[in-house]
């Protein structure tokens, strides 16, 4: 019977996956109880915990905890910055640049907003909260971008 070797480099994205995973857990006080489904830990309840947790990875595995959380479903809650409308392929595009109440400096744009928020978009203002949903798409050192984005609910 043949062994079958283990690549190193399958070895250490594993363990850097792990280690991001862990940072998540401690940064959200996750216990074995808030887990979601398969293992995996819940998405950051903002996008400045989402940061924080990526900033208490070392350094030169930060890249591979970023890239752990593109394609998460998120919903967080935006102070709204700006809004730009712009033509796409096939419809209009707006794009919703908001910050994180909680840590102004976190920066989320928010993009692909379609159906029964397009009339909802057009009458906010600056500084008005509200949440946000949407699926991760790049994750930087200062802020996320989000597609398929949807008005979750205003905030009070």
């Amino acid at each position: 019977m043949s062994r079958r070797k283990i690549p190193f480099r399958a070895i250490v994205i594993g363990m850097l996956v792990l280690v991001g995973l862990i940072a998540v857990a401690r940064t959200q006080g996750l216990r074995a109880g808030r887990l979601g489904p398969r293992g995996k830990a819940l998405p950051a309840a903002s996008a400045a915990a989402l940061l924080r947790a990526i900033d208490a990875v070392p350094i030169l595995e930060q890249e591979q905890a970023r890239a752990s959380y593109v394609n998460s479903r998120v919903e967080w809650p935006v102070l709204v910055e700006d809004i730009t409308k712009g033509e796409g392929r096939r419809a209009v595009v707006y794009e919703l640049a908001a910050k994180d109440p909680r840590q102004p400096d976190v920066e989320i744009l928010a993009v692909g907003f379609g159906g029964n928020d397009i009339p909802a978009l057009k009458r906010l203002r600056r500084k008005q909260s509200l949440r946000i949903a949407g699926r991760i798409e790049e994750v930087s050192r200062h802020g996320v971008v989000l597609t398929e984005a949807k008005i979750a609910s205003k905030v009070p």
